[in-house]
């Protein structure tokens, strides 16, 4: 659909007519500061101010001195109100930026506006008007995740008018959209379909199975694509307790998954249509947990996941040199046993380390209700709860259970002197005294 969509036989544009109007001739490439090309011996690839550029970064605009020096080249940011600030900071560093506009997602519902709201036009325009000539910019994100509940034609006819109205006021960047590939596949595809350059997907553990996810993808877009997000598994694809709470591992097993995952799925791709990755999420970001995609704490000390994407983005195999936790147990209990406490009873809280740990550290311990309802995602999620510790030490921790039942977590990070820091965390359910008897 977009001036890049590649285009398929006669006989292939038959059998998808009512899939998809990808069949329908592609328009004329875009040759902007940047834009995607194709070549037969490499496939499509982005160009940057005349170069070929390969998207190795991160999505959040924090701490971007220390991305760079990890060896990033691109950072995603998601909130407008952020772009100027970003921009200016990564064109010093000579990093690029991925600008989103949001955009509400459709829904079904009688009291939907949508795209169609008064002035949504204007605002976007505005923000691509104000930043379309600077020099940092590598593409607009028009909206994030906004076919997820599917879309009607009117929508989509929406959609599509508002970023030909983006290209047309600035031709020299390309236009992506946000989606999450496996509910794309599940949509009741109409006759048009984004009119994007290429698309950005964001995918998490489905990484793992995306050779597969490919071959289902194909016939709905058969062109370009960055992956836009990508870790290792959300809350929504892990292990759960009884109650339902997501289990968290430690930073040093969500390192080696990321470092593993990106080995197998991403190093040697295999693909002619990949144009880079961006691994989520580059800072601090309650989701769920305050540390599940956390690859900074909020200060920029350095995760050992953050410190696995240095060495891949660097090419080199150096261990960490920070703290590693192996895991944390509850009254010698781990997650999977699911622990059940009683109000106001004493339990104990242990470390256990892979590596001895050394120098001045910084230990911090805390206890919050589970964030059930996902506030951290819009903004702040539960806080730590006061005076719950009797007691508190590097590798052990005495507290009183709350006295409200419900399902709780407590967290521990350890940090050393050089900025480096280690996390793990186990839920717990405190049970009303009728439940406890």
């Amino acid at each position: 659909m977009g001036p890049l969509y590649p285009l398929l036989s006669a006989a292939s544009c038959l059998l998808l007519l009512f899939i998809h109007s990808s069949c329908t001739p592609t328009a004329e490439r875009s040759t902007g500061t940047v834009h995607v090309d194709y070549a037969d011996s490499t496939g499509y690839h982005l160009v940057r101010n005349g170069q070929p550029f390969v998207v190795k970064g991160g999505a959040g605009a924090n701490h971007l001195p220390l991305l760079k020096e990890l060896g990033g080249n691109t950072v995603r940011v998601y909130d407008p109100a952020k772009l100027e600030a970003t921009l200016e900071q990564a064109e010093t560093l000579g990093l690029a930026v991925v600008a989103d506009i949001p955009l509400p997602a459709y829904y079904r519902g009688e009291d939907y506006v949508g795209l169609s709201q008064p002035g949504l036009t204007d605002s976007v325009l505005a923000v691509v008007d104000r930043f379309r000539d600077h020099p940092a910019l590598l593409f607009w994100m028009l909206g994030n995740e906004v076919f997820t509940e599917g879309y009607d034609r009117a929508y989509m006819k929406r959609y599509n008018a508002l970023a030909r109205a983006v290209r047309e006021h600035d031709p020299n960047h390309p236009i992506s959209t946000g989606v999450i590939p496996h509910q794309l596949l599940k949509l009741k595809i109409s006759l048009t379909g984004p009119d994007v350059d290429f698309l950005s997907l964001n995918i998490f553990g489905n990484l793992s199975n995306f050779d597969q996810l490919k071959k289902y993808l194909t016939p709905i877009w058969r062109g370009p694509y960055l992956i836009s997000e990508w870790s290792f598994n959300g809350p929504w694809e892990a292990e759960n307790t009884l109650w339902g709470a997501p289990i968290e591992s430690p930073s040093p097993t969500k390192a080696t998954h990321l470092a593993e995952r990106y080995r197998r799925d991403l190093a040697d791709p295999e693909s002619d249509r990949m144009l880079g990755d961006l691994v989520f999420y580059w800072g601090q970001k309650y989701e769920r947990t305050p540390t599940w995609f956390s690859l900074l704490s909020p200060e920029g000390a350095v995760s050992e996941m953050a410190f696995a994407l240095g060495n891949i983005w660097q090419g080199r195999q150096l261990p960490f040199p920070g703290p590693r936790v192996e895991y944390l147990l509850l009254n010698e209990m781990g997650a999977r046993d699911n622990i059940f406490l009683t109000p106001g009873a004493e339990a104990t809280a242990t470390v256990r380390y892979l590596t001895e740990p050394v120098g001045n550290l910084t230990v911090r311990w805390e206890i919050r209700a589970e964030d059930w309802l996902g506030r951290g995602e819009v903004g702040a999620g539960p806080e730590a709860l006061p005076g719950l510790f009797k007691s508190t030490s590097l590798t052990e921790a005495t507290f009183q259970a709350p006295l409200a039942p419900g399902p709780y977590r407590i967290l521990y990070q350890v940090m050393d002197t050089a900025g480096y820091f280690a996390t793990a965390n186990i839920p717990f359910y405190v049970l009303s005294p009728a439940h406890a008897k």
